[in-house]
Parts: structure tokens; sequence; C-alpha cells
């Protein structure tokens, strides 16, 4: 895919994978089929699609797949959470969990989580998430869910004063989230 920012100099980055966690809700399966249809804005080549099933029976994903551009169909792999973390509830916190474990199983020095409810609405491009072949860092506001980060650096002692993004899109280091 062509860059729409010539100002970009030698993007290392070529290839990213992109994960989903998605569980057995009927609105959270229509979800994940509008971002499926909303990767038609995806202007980069992605690596493989993850979607990580975090819930206790199985899915069939041939429906979710009609949804995504054709070039796009034969590149996502469905992983169960049972393969992570076990036989565990589905729960918030195991969503967290799986986001990190993970980076056990993608193939590429980057990868993109979603929750089903991050839609695509534009045309993105890989410069959208690495400036001189750096990721980007959302720093602004980090609304109600950075009590737990904030929880996270009380328990180990850590000082810091980061802006950090609490919910999804995360883009992830496979390498740093594994030595998590």
């Amino acid at each position: 895919f062509p860059s729409h920012d010539t100002s970009i100099k030698s993007i290392l980055i070529i290839l990213m994978d992109i994960v989903t966690i998605v569980f057995k809700n009927d609105i959270e399966l229509n979800l994940l089929k509008l971002q499926f249809y909303s990767y038609q804005f995806i202007k980069f080549e992605i690596n493989n699609i993850y979607v990580i099933w975090n819930d206790d029976d199985n899915i069939d994903l041939q429906e979710y797949i009609s949804w995504l551009p054709d070039y796009l169909r034969g590149k996502v792999k469905l992983i169960h959470r049972n393969n992570l973390i076990g036989n565990q509830e589905t729960s918030w916190y195991n969503q967290q969990i799986l986001k990190i474990l993970i980076s056990q199983i993608v193939q590429s020095d980057y990868y993109l989580v979603l929750d089903c409810k991050n839609h695509f609405i534009r045309d993105v491009y890989i410069e959208d998430y690495f400036y001189y072949n750096r990721p980007k860092i959302f720093t602004g506001e980090a609304g109600s869910m950075i009590q737990y980060y904030k929880n996270c650096l009380n328990y180990f002692d850590v000082k810091s004063n980061a802006k950090l993004l609490t919910t999804t899109p995360f883009l992830m280091s496979k390498n740093i989230t594994i030595e998590l």
C-alpha cells in the first residue's frame, strides 16, 4: 500500500499482527462483524489477524470472516482462551491477561490489540502507529481506567507521571510484552 505521508522515511515495520478478543454475546459478535468490515480502511499490510475466543464453548468464525475484505480472509487465526490461560471463566480481568499472553503467539514485532467495539472509520496507515520507526503512544486524558494503572505502579513502588491510554486500541511490542 502506498504511504500517505512521504515525510516519514524508511518505515522498517512492514507487517503487523492484529488481535481481537471476543466472547459469546450477540452485541459483541455483531461488533466483530462491523470491525471486520472496517478493515477495508486499513492501508498497511497485516501479517495475521488473531481472534481470541474468550468463552467456554467454541465458535465457527466463517460467518464473521466473510465480512473481511477478500485478501484478508486467509490471515485469520482462531485462538481459544484455554490455549493461553487454561480453563478460566470469561471476565474483564482474563481479557486483559489474554492481551498480554498472546504476545507468545503473535509473529510480528508489534501487534495491535482491539476490542470488538473498535472500528476503523477512515483510512489508516502504518504512519498512524509509528513515527520514524518508533511506536506512537497516547499521552492525553486516560479516563477512569487509569486507577488500575496507578494501582499497579503503587504495588511495584514505581513513580510515574505518564499519561497513558487505558482503553483499546493498544499497540504492543511483542518482546517487551513477553518480558511482562
